[in-house]
């Protein structure tokens, strides 16, 4: 038997919204668990997601064959290990008869994860605002205006989540906590009602960005290029090192224009526009 899901890249934090806000992007994965088949990974993290499904619910591990097809690029704050996680949980799920809940399901990868920003959207899709109480996860799903795209700055460099976590300062000062809230809380509330020329600073952050920046090279030559063209906001996509730039979909010559930027950086960027994805992971194939 062969379980096939496909489940969307997503974007966490959102500017201010560490480890809380997230969106799940057009840019896809499709993850395959095969019963049985001749190479088995148990170091892969779509079998450790298996495995995970198959001692909540009390059976026994078969042998399983999987693979992961698509591009979301590993490493580059697009929620490549969200994908692996919420596409190896949903087709174990599948492959045992569907015996856990959406509920205990969605708990398994924020447990896998660490942090629901990135896995709620992928499993539900669209923006989510997520939190987590006595071992469960919360979350809010809001609708993204479809006047917007999310232009993707993907360089071809890799950073881990584990390295961009290690420059976050352990202590931050109420000023930048109340800095954040705010913004948190302007930012979901401007995308509510439609006021999206409120994103240049409502996706403004301070217990993140300023830290990782360093790790990402012309990181402010492009938040800087990109507000110029015309941008409604910018902001560093995850753990970085992707950065998103906000636009409107009527703002047409933004992509040849940030391109020329980016061509003459010391690395390369690749640009990519990108939609909301309002669907989440979905089983694409059984047999």
């Amino acid at each position: 038997m062969i379980v096939r899901v496909k489940v969307p890249a997503t974007t966490a934090n959102i500017g201010p919204g560490f480890d809380c806000l997230g969106l799940a992007l057009n840019l896809f994965n499709t993850v395959e668990v095969k019963l049985g088949g001749n190479n088995v990974d148990r170091d892969h993290l779509v079998y450790k997601a298996v495995k995970k499904v198959y001692d909540s619910a009390g059976k026994i591990m078969p042998e399983v064959e999987v693979n992961v097809y698509g591009d979301i690029p590993i490493e580059r704050g697009l929620g490549s290990s969200a994908s692996c996680i919420v596409g190896g949980i949903i087709a174990a799920n599948k492959l045992l008869g569907n015996v856990l809940s959406f509920e205990q399901m969605l708990n398994l990868a924020v447990e896998m994860e660490g942090h629901p920003d990135n896995v709620v959207p992928a499993f539900v899709g669209g923006m989510t605002v997520s939190v987590q109480e006595n071992g469960k996860t919360y979350f809010v799903k809001i609708d993204v205006p479809k006047s917007i795209m999310f232009v993707g700055l993907i360089p071809e460099i890799k950073l881990s989540t584990k390295k961009a976590r290690a420059v976050l300062p352990d202590m931050i000062t109420q000023k930048d906590a109340v800095f954040n809230v705010s913004r948190v809380a302007f930012l979901i509330s401007s995308l509510m009602t439609g006021k999206l020329d409120n994103l240049s600073f409502a996706l403004q952050d301070r217990l993140h960005q300023p830290y990782r920046k360093t790790l990402i090279p012309d990181f402010d030559v492009i938040f800087d290029a990109a507000r110029y063209y015309g941008a409604k906001g910018v902001f560093l996509s995850g753990a970085g090192p992707t950065i998103i730039a906000v636009n409107d979909v009527n703002n047409t010559a933004f992509i040849e224009s940030i391109e020329r930027t980016v061509d003459d950086l010391q690395i390369k960027w690749n640009v990519v526009p990108l939609f909301a994805n309002t669907r989440g992971a979905e089983i694409i194939e059984v047999r």
